[in-house]
């Protein structure tokens, strides 16, 4: 079989091209310099550590509210207590399970992924205009919530 240029869509044509340049561009755009310690925080383990933020949670409720295995959770969880981002301490409620909690260094890196959030959201709103982001959050949304559907 040989490649035929008129029947292939681009990278830049097609919605996976798109979606991959996006992301690319926003990971660009999100700071993530040599010195800051997010930089080190693995796109799979930076899902976790925002959840984390929110409030301690088990390693199984972060699987299950994430939609990955248990041993992804834990993976990331030892990597982002390497860090010090993260400790793990007994939970309340039971002596077997544990809670992943933010540490006061996770919660400076916590405030600076905040921060460049709002930066790149503030960026995009000045490139579309308010009314195209929110139609285009509104479509990712659609997506996701289509994806996660059975």
């Amino acid at each position: 079989m040989t490649f035929d240029a008129r029947n292939s869509v681009s990278n830049q044509e097609s919605i996976r091209g798109l979606l991959q340049s996006v992301a690319d561009r926003l990971d660009a755009r999100s700071g993530h310099a040599a010195e800051d310690a997010a930089a080190a925080i693995r796109p799979s383990d930076e899902k976790v550590f925002m959840l984390i933020s929110d409030e301690p949670v088990t390693i199984s409720q972060m699987a299950r509210v994430l939609g990955i295995s248990r041993q992804a959770a834990h993976s990331s969880i030892g990597r982002l207590v390497e860090m010090n981002l993260v400790v793990l301490e007994h939970a309340p409620s039971s002596r077997r399970d544990k809670v992943a909690a933010i540490t006061p260094a996770g919660e400076k890196v916590r405030a600076a992924a905040y921060a460049r959030r709002a930066r790149i959201e503030a960026e995009l709103e000045a490139t579309l205009g308010g009314p195209r982001l929110a139609e285009f959050r509104k479509t990712l949304q659609d997506i996701v919530a289509g994806d996660a559907k059975p």
